[in-house]
């Protein structure tokens, strides 16, 4: 649940209505089209990233990975959720418990050490403490690094801050108290007599801010009254617009082409492969560290066979019909075979004699004499 819907949900005192209070319209759009554009560049990803396989030979891990991360989700919701933490807050814990389920932490605190282990504290999994302190090397810490995406969750945290300040700002002057009170004296039309009429006036707009009992004087000199300001809305092509405007923002922060949501193309294959490296990488970070944790009493040849690796077939193609003639290069060239390519494809190596030779088509072969050499 977001601050506005905590503010006029839960908050029974607060009864305002947002879409009618053109005061703080500007600031509930730019938090609420921030937060739309952040969702979907994150959705985007972490739906991407489902499409993928986690590839290792060992059976419980691949299962925990690929199928069933623990008892209540299951590993494409767990990676969902993985992915989205990793986006929005720049880093993520992932518990283990005794019988290798898997668990990505509501909250923790860090602690560095030097050169030593870092050491977390008050780990919360959904909202219950499970351990009181525990070293990296006991559970699979990832940090993104991204200083971009931290300065643009910065900048939505400071929008939050200034919607909740104007929305009690607001509330402030709706309960205010305003005694009035009528003085006789003459202000003259001289620049000190204006500066001190400008200096009240300050004095009189801040305490209609802060003051929950505000008492105005009222002269003859002059009148001071309060007016409400007619509002107008958009059109539907500027709301569109604007909206576009935040999406392509939140793009190129993410590492996605603004035009694959934005904009009409022709051919995406080109930005697609933009967004699926921006995938991998995501991807690779994570296995790169339960590699580097879960194999950790493991003999090098057993984490060489058993380790994780990233399978993108189901990200870059939509099915093995459409990666034929890919499938074909890859064999014909002769630096695959067809053990090789059912393994990147997800499936299993068969490892009989014609699916573990190099073949080459009638078209590559080596050159003697200016013909080639079949």
């Amino acid at each position: 649940m977001g601050l506005v819907s905590w503010l006029l949900g839960k908050n029974k005192g607060i009864t305002i209505s947002l879409d009618d209070l053109p005061l703080i319209e500007n600031a509930k759009n730019n938090v609420y089209l921030k937060q739309q554009a952040i969702d979907v560049c994150t959705d985007l990803i972490a739906n991407m990233a489902c499409l993928a396989e986690f590839q290792t030979n060992d059976t419980r891990l691949s299962h925990r990975l690929n199928v069933r991360a623990n008892r209540n989700q299951n590993a494409l919701s767990f990676r969902r959720q993985l992915i989205k933490k990793l986006l929005h807050e720049g880093e993520v814990l992932i518990v283990q418990n005794k019988q290798h389920y898997l668990f990505v932490a509501d909250s923790f605190t860090k602690t560095s050490q030097g050169m030593n282990d870092y050491v977390f504290e008050n780990i919360v999994v959904n909202g219950i403490e499970v351990k009181e302190r525990a070293t990296s090397m006991e559970l699979y810490y990832i940090e993104l690094s991204d200083k971009r995406i931290e300065a643009y969750m910065a900048s939505l945290d400071n929008s939050y801050a200034d919607l909740f300040k104007r929305i009690v700002e607001f509330q402030m002057t709706q309960q205010q108290i305003r005694m009035y009170g009528k003085f006789k004296m003459t202000t003259g039309k001289k620049e000190e007599d204006l500066n001190k009429f400008k200096s009240f006036l300050e004095k009189l707009r801040n305490g209609a801010n802060t003051a929950s009992v505000l008492a105005i004087p009222v002269q003859d000199d002059y009148d001071i009254s309060e007016k409400q300001a007619t509002h107008v809305g958009k059109s539907v092509d500027e709301v569109k617009k604007v909206s576009n405007q935040y999406l392509s923002e939140a793009c190129r922060v993410f590492g996605i082409p603004p035009l694959l949501l934005t904009g009409d193309l022709a051919d995406v294959s080109q930005h697609r492969e933009i967004l699926v490296q921006r995938v991998h990488g995501l991807l690779k970070l994570i296995a790169t560290e339960i590699n580097a944790k879960y194999f950790e009493d493991e003999k090098d040849k057993d984490l060489q066979q058993n380790k994780v690796k990233v399978g993108l077939f189901n990200v870059i193609f939509n099915s093995e019909l459409s990666a034929s003639k890919e499938i074909e290069k890859l064999i014909g060239s002769g630096v695959y075979t067809i053990d090789d390519v059912l393994e990147a494809v997800g499936r299993e190596r068969l490892n009989t004699d014609e699916t573990t030779k190099r073949l080459l088509t009638k078209n590559i072969g080596t050159l003697k004499g200016g013909e080639i050499d079949e």
